[in-house]
């Protein structure tokens, strides 16, 4: 069974995206952080808790 997703990404985007301050792509980053942390069930929130915890 084949979960997930796929996107592409049109070289202009990318290029785009290259030309951003690092602030800005920073910035971008901690945005979608609050996002899915916001989203995140308690166990999921755990989870990941458990796998930075690993990596320390």
């Amino acid at each position: 069974m084949n979960k997930g997703f796929r996107y592409t990404l049109e070289p202009e985007d990318i290029k785009a995206y290259i030309a951003l301050p690092v602030e800005k792509k920073l910035e971008w980053l901690e945005e979608m952080f609050i996002l899915t942390t916001e989203a995140q069930t308690e166990k999921e929130k755990h989870v990941r808790e458990t796998f930075r915890a690993d990596v320390r």
